[in-house]
């Protein structure tokens, strides 16, 4: 098995601290972060489509699954870029806090923390099949209950962020709830920086092509 077993993990959930010192040594540790990562943002876009949702439609087969891949093979490339940048980001945060974590630690601390929303999928996933089975109040029902556990998932990995945080680098729970903050802004700003620069990309190239 090249993952660690996910009961080995089950304790991230509620006692994170002390889970994370007794796996941090692990040499499967930082792999399955890297799992946690992919499969947790499975979970988000699934939480997100809504049962309008059109599946991708095509005259050829053969190019419906050529699409169909390369649409999976994007969300893996983000989902890894995506570990590793943030990874970066909470290094250099905790630099900041003046405390120590190489690179890899602060991936697998990143990955770990998005447990709860990784293991929440296979319930996100069924209730996205009902959604598109669904009509009416039946897939509104449906839709509110996957935001419903979403939210919860994201509140408990702030809470097991923080907590692995502190386990990690030793600060007290509000200077790693303090870090985590300035963690979250930075990204919060990184996206937006990101989002403002393909709006203007957009707008340069079709002024280009308009004219």
């Amino acid at each position: 098995m090249i993952i660690m077993n996910p009961r080995q993990l089950s304790a991230l959930l509620t006692a994170p601290r002390k889970t994370y010192r007794q796996l941090s040594d692990h040499p499967k540790l930082h792999f399955t972060a890297l799992w946690i990562v992919i499969i947790a943002g499975m979970s988000q876009a699934f939480a997100q489509n809504s049962r309008e949702t059109a599946p991708l439609e095509t005259d050829s087969a053969l190019f419906t699954f050529l699409a169909a891949a390369g649409v999976i093979a994007a969300f893996l490339i983000f989902q890894i870029v995506t570990f590793y940048l943030n990874g970066l980001i909470l290094k250099l945060v905790i630099l900041i806090f003046q405390g120590s974590m190489n690179a890899r630690e602060a991936r697998t601390i990143y990955g770990l923390s998005l447990f709860p929303q990784a293991i929440i999928f296979p319930i996100i996933f069924l209730l996205y099949i009902g959604q598109l089975a669904g009509n009416g109040d039946t897939a509104t029902l449906l839709t509110a209950i996957a935001g419903v556990l979403t939210a919860v998932a994201s509140i408990w990995t702030i809470v097991t962020q923080v907590n692995l945080i502190s386990a990690a680098t030793g600060f007290s729970g509000g200077k790693a709830f303090g870090a985590f903050v300035v963690f979250a802004l930075l990204l919060t700003l990184l996206i937006f920086v990101i989002v403002l620069l393909l709006a203007l990309m957009a707008i340069f190239f079709f002024g280009v092509f308009s004219s």
